[in-house]
C-alpha cells in the first residue's frame, strides 16, 4: 500500500521506508520507489534518498546533489528526475548534505566534513544493493560545485553534468577524462556566467570552468555549436564528450525545472 502513493506524497508525509535487502538486486524490482539509505563515515551518519525504478540490473546510477540550502526532497520535486528514472530504469540517488537547517557541501576546500568519502562510500554500499553499474554526478548551484569536486577528486563518477555551478577546487586540470555537460544561464546572479566576486564569495566563470575540464580531457580548440530554443551548446573535440550549454536570459534554476 504504501509503495504505491505518489512520490510527492510520500516526501511530504516522511513515510518513506528503509531499502530493503533483496536476495538477486539484479532481477526486476518488486516494490518500485522511493527508499532511505543511511552509510557511515568518520564516525556520521550519512543520508540519502534512493529511487529504484521497475527495471532489472545492472542499472546505472544517476547522483542528484542539491543546492545550498536546500534538500533532497527540494532536488528530487524541482528537477522531476524521478519522472526520468522510471523512463530509463536507472536508480536515481539524493544525498543529503550536512548541517541542522542549511544542508551544504564542502564544495570547496573548507574540510568541514568529507563529502568525498561520504559519496564514495555511498556508490560502493549502494552498488551491491541494486545491481548499480555506471555513476553520473549532477548537481545544482553548490550542489553543482560538489559534483565537479567529486568528479576531480574521486575515480568514482564516470560522467559529470553541473547546472549553475562551477569548479570551486585546485588542482583538477590533472587526472583521469571524464565526460563533463554543463549548464548555466547568462542571467545568473547568485553564480554569475561570467563568474561571482563580492565580499562574500568569488568563483570563476562558467567558460573559465570549462575550461578546466577541457584541458583535462585533452580537448583541442575545435568546437561545434548547437542551438535549441534559448539553448547554445558548445562541444569540444577531446577525449571524451565535454560541453558547455549556455541558456540566454535564465537565472540560478535547474533547466528545465522549477
Amino acid at each position: 500500500m504504501l509503495r504505491s502513493l505518489p512520490i510527492a506524497a510520500l516526501l511530504l508525509s516522511g513515510c518513506i521506508p528503509t531499502l530493503p535487502e533483496v536476495d538477486d538486486p539484479c532481477a526486476k524490482w518488486e516494490e518500485p520507489g522511493l527508499y532511505r539509505f543511511n552509510v557511515d563515515v568518520d564516525g556520521k551518519k550519512r543520508k540519502a534518498y534512493v529511487h529504484v525504478p521497475n527495471s532489472a540490473g545492472p542499472r546505472d546510477m544517476v547522483f542528484m546533489l542539491h543546492g545550498g540550502a536546500q534538500s533532497r526532497e527540494e532536488i528530487a520535486r524541482s528537477t522531476k528526475i524521478i519522472s526520468l528514472a522510471n523512463e530509463k530504469g536507472f536508480v536515481a540517488v539524493f544525498p543529503n548534505g550536512m548541517g541542522f537547517l542549511w544542508k551544504t557541501w564542502d564544495r570547496e576546500d573548507e574540510k568541514k566534513h568529507d563529502d568525498v568519502a561520504f559519496l564514495d562510500a555511498l556508490t560502493v554500499e549502494l552498488a551491491s544493493s541494486v545491481c548499480g553499474e555506471g555513476v553520473l554526478a549532477a548537481g545544482f548551484s553548490q550542489g553543482a560545485m560538489m559534483a565537479n569536486r567529486w568528479a576531480c577528486e574521486s575515480d568514482v563518477p564516470d560522467a559529470l553534468v553541473s547546472a549553475s555551478g562551477v569548479i570551486a577546487v585546485d588542482g583538477c586540470e590533472t587526472g583521469a577524462p571524464v565526460p563533463v555537460r554543463d549548464y548555466h544561464g547568462t542571467s545568473d546572479t547568485v553564480v554569475g556566467y561570467d563568474g561571482t566576486d563580492t565580499n562574500r564569495v568569488s568563483y570563476i566563470g562558467a567558460q573559465e570552468s570549462v575550461a578546466i575540464w577541457r584541458k583535462r580531457n585533452g580537448c583541442t580548440e575545435a568546437s561545434t555549436t548547437s542551438v535549441e530554443g534559448d539553448v547554445t551548446c558548445q562541444a569540444w573535440e577531446c577525449d571524451v564528450p565535454t560541453e558547455l550549454c549556455t541558456v540566454s536570459d535564465w537565472g540560478h534554476l535547474w533547466p528545465g525545472g522549477a
